[in-house]
């Protein structure tokens, strides 16, 4: 059972408030992630202020990856006179003890009532090869992006399915939550939320492969803007398919594997829109987050051409097309079973080329309106407009029988509106003509 002195410390560091404690560990920036035992469960989090303050036989293990830095305060001296110590491994634990003093376990024995920590420079969170696969990422690599803190669990802030022979994104996985900065993790089931591990650490994909950068895709788009009015009539970007913070920044030194061009209108329009809508709703409701691409853009053949040509950038070694559809499946297994009808895929037309966007290509029938929160909001009100980015709904079992790496927990062959093994065509071109039907 949790005592009562550790619940005050857990509610201080949530709220930002400082207790008087026997011993307190002074943080710098760049900060280390911190993590305790709660309960029967352990927690990792980031200190809200700038100080943590620990009682008589409490502790509290830090970690960075970049390495640990931490400054004695030596009672004879001013704190000015502190020396950096810098500590050979990223992950430590430091305790308080009987008389009121700081030590770190197997490094350091108690020396002051006073600790300064920080890191090396800023944490990041390292690409790892997963022992346990995504769903229906059977065929790719799973790869998971997260931090080790070593005897008290992993810190894994997204799960990638990954094409290496054709060095494509099927989908990244995440969670969804309005706490995101604190996560607590059930030693009783060993798992994360995502259900993947940190199982052997991999380099950069960068070091071995060419990607596209933002510089290179900018001077190939102005180049391409000099022979054709492509991208004269519409501005693109290439950016990260996760577009939300504070995500988008912790897996910053990661955006080569999630950029993708993206119709600059949705992207700061309808698509903001619902990740504003996402964000409230998380207040409450948690959410694991699959999301991806699906088919390539396309402008309607010009006169005296019956082929529609593919919207894509290219350079000397390496050329990217732009996907004709982004998604995200939101599914809330952490939500009461009456809530299980609230899972639903949000798809957005990622093409200014299509003069009648609709959901026929994935679905009967847009759901969207189904789901209160949704429809209540903003993304509800604008996401038919064209103009806007057309944005649609349809349930997960639908999208399942388009989209060959949906990652539906179920078997697709039992969820084909037929009852027959539906095939379907993942490289399949979205044919996006200026005809095309409602």
């Amino acid at each position: 059972m949790m005592s009562h002195i550790t619940l005050i410390y857990l509610l201080a560091i949530a709220t930002g408030c400082e207790v008087i404690s026997a011993c307190q560990l002074d943080i710098l920036s760049p900060a280390p992630l911190f993590a305790q035992n709660f309960g029967s469960k352990k927690i990792i989090f980031k200190a809200q202020a700038s100080a943590i303050h620990l009682d008589i036989g409490e502790s509290v293990t830090a970690y960075c990856s970049s390495g640990l830095v931490y400054k004695k305060r030596d009672e004879r001296y001013s704190y000015n006179n502190k020396i950096d110590q810098v500590l050979s491994s990223n992950t430590a634990e430091f305790n308080c003890d009987e008389n009121n003093q700081i030590g770190i376990k197997g490094i350091l024995s108690a020396f002051s009532t006073q600790m300064t920590i920080l890191c090396g420079s800023k944490t990041n969170y390292d690409l790892y090869e997963s022992k346990t696969l995504l769903p229906n990422c059977e065929n790719y690599m799973t790869y998971a992006v997260g931090a080790p803190i070593q005897t008290v669990a992993s810190d894994i802030k997204a799960g990638i399915c990954y094409d290496l022979d054709y060095l494509k994104l099927k989908f990244v996985s995440f969670v969804a939550q309005s706490n995101g900065e604190a996560i607590v993790l059930d030693e009783k089931n060993n798992l994360n939320e995502l259900s993947i591990d940190l199982g052997q650490k991999v380099r950069s994909l960068q070091t071995y492969f060419p990607f596209m950068s933002q510089d290179t895709f900018n001077a190939a788009r102005d180049k391409l803007r000099k022979s054709q009015t492509l991208f004269d009539a519409f501005e693109f970007d290439f950016t990260s398919l996760l577009q939300d913070e504070p995500l988008k920044s912790q897996l910053e030194s990661h955006a080569y594997i999630f950029n993708t061009i993206w119709w600059r209108q949705l992207r700061q329009h309808n698509w903001r829109h619902f990740l504003d809508a996402l964000k409230e709703r998380t207040r409450s409701v948690k959410y694991l987050v699959h999301m991806g691409t699906y088919g390539n853009m396309t402008i309607p053949p010009a006169r005296g051409n019956c082929e529609q040509e593919i919207v894509a950038v290219h350079t000397d070694s390496i050329a990217i097309s732009a996907p004709a559809y982004i998604w995200a499946y939101l599914k809330s297994p952490f939500s009461a079973d009456e809530e299980k009808n609230d899972d639903i895929v949000v798809i957005a037309h990622n093409s200014p080329y299509v003069t009648n966007p609709t959901h026929d290509e994935f679905c009967e029938l847009d759901v969207c309106d189904e789901i209160e929160w949704l429809k209540n909001s903003t993304f509800g009100n604008l996401r038919r407009l064209p103009t806007l980015g057309y944005m649609f709904c349809c349930r997960p079992e639908d999208v399942a029988l388009i989209i060959d790496y949906f990652p539906i927990q179920e078997d697709k062959s039992k969820i084909t509106k037929s009852g027959e093994v539906e095939q379907t065509n993942a490289n399949k071109t979205v044919e996006l003509s200026s005809s095309q039907p409602n």
